[in-house]
């Protein structure tokens, strides 16, 4: 499967939309953050909206616990996109640390949060 239209890099849209829809793309990253692969128990949570109009690309709760949240940008990532990538994964682990969601889920303890720059090598 082509991962891009371009074949050299995955638009951050683009990648949403396959993260969102294709289980092996999903049941990869969920290997790559060591958690269950188990996608009958995963709630995928797309562009979930948190304090202060915070969206996260990805929220991963499994058993009604946040597992992971996740920050997607281009494979084409520029300084300032990345730098804007680590300050929204600290607010997601500011969120864990501080147990802040809207949700209502609680945190599991071995809370991931992930910048995640799709690219081909």
């Amino acid at each position: 499967m082509s991962l891009s239209p371009t074949q050299d890099n995955v638009r951050e849209k683009y990648f949403h939309d396959l993260l969102a829809t294709h289980e092996n793309i999903k049941t990869d990253l969920l290997s790559a953050l060591d958690l269950p692969t188990d996608l009958t128990r995963l709630n995928l949570i797309h562009e979930d909206r948190y304090i202060n109009g915070i969206i996260a690309d990805f929220t991963l709760v499994y058993d009604n616990k946040i597992h992971s949240i996740i920050e997607v940008k281009a494979g084409d990532i520029g300084v300032t996109d990345y730098v804007r990538g680590i300050g929204q994964v600290l607010q997601y682990e500011y969120f864990f640390e501080n147990q802040i969601n809207t949700k209502g889920f609680d945190f599991d303890e071995n809370f991931k949060s992930a910048l995640l720059i799709p690219s081909l090598f």
